[in-house]
């Protein structure tokens, strides 16, 4: 829409926009279409202490490289930039980006404690294996991270890939570790 110094005025009053917004639209002589679209509202930012704490903790979380970034944003419907963004340049995402981010995590860390049941329940089943290849085959999950002994996960891509027919049951220990600490790393406070 065409700039008009009234509008303007009443829509930086009402979405609570920094006074600077007034001069951009000035400047270029027209305000967002959005604005004027019934039941638009501004995304709020997280704050608060409690916020602050889960962006701390994601973080945390995705750098040690055993989540994939890109795929969980595209799980989650958010830009790869936006996402290295929020963890590399200080980017406060919105509360709907941090609930999902949370979620698919929070997600992710319950099917590893699933398998793990599994496996100590009946050491080594063949529903086990099958939910831990689909747990490791997800886009989301960096496999050979999540093994502390790289050769642990490369006998995980060689399974899963079918170069080997059976399952790796001499890494059962490892594999378990592995998602010890996949676990221990993503519990969130």
């Amino acid at each position: 829409m065409v700039f008009d110094e009234e509008k303007a005025a009443k829509i930086i009053k009402r979405y609570g926009l920094s006074d600077k917004t007034y001069w951009v639209w000035k400047t270029r002589g027209e305000i967002p279409d959005r604005y004027f679209v019934e039941g638009y509202e501004i995304k709020k930012k997280a704050s608060g202490e409690r916020d602050e704490q889960t962006i701390r903790d994601i973080k945390r979380i995705l750098e040690y490289r055993k989540i994939n970034i890109k795929a969980i944003g595209r799980l989650m419907e958010i830009k790869e930039i936006r996402l290295r963004d929020i963890m590399y340049k200080n980017l406060i995402p919105t509360k709907e980006e941090l609930l999902a981010l949370k979620k698919a995590i929070m997600k992710l860390r319950n099917e590893a404690i699933e398998i793990v049941s599994l496996f100590n329940k009946m050491r080594v089943s063949e529903e086990g294996w099958k939910k831990l290849e689909g747990f490791l085959s997800r886009t989301e999950i960096r496999c050979v991270p999540i093994f502390e002994k790289k050769s642990t996960g490369r006998k995980m891509l060689d399974w899963m890939g079918g170069k080997r027919k059976s399952y790796p049951e001499e890494s059962v220990d490892e594999i378990l570790q592995g998602l010890g600490v996949f676990i221990t790393e993503t519990g969130m406070l």
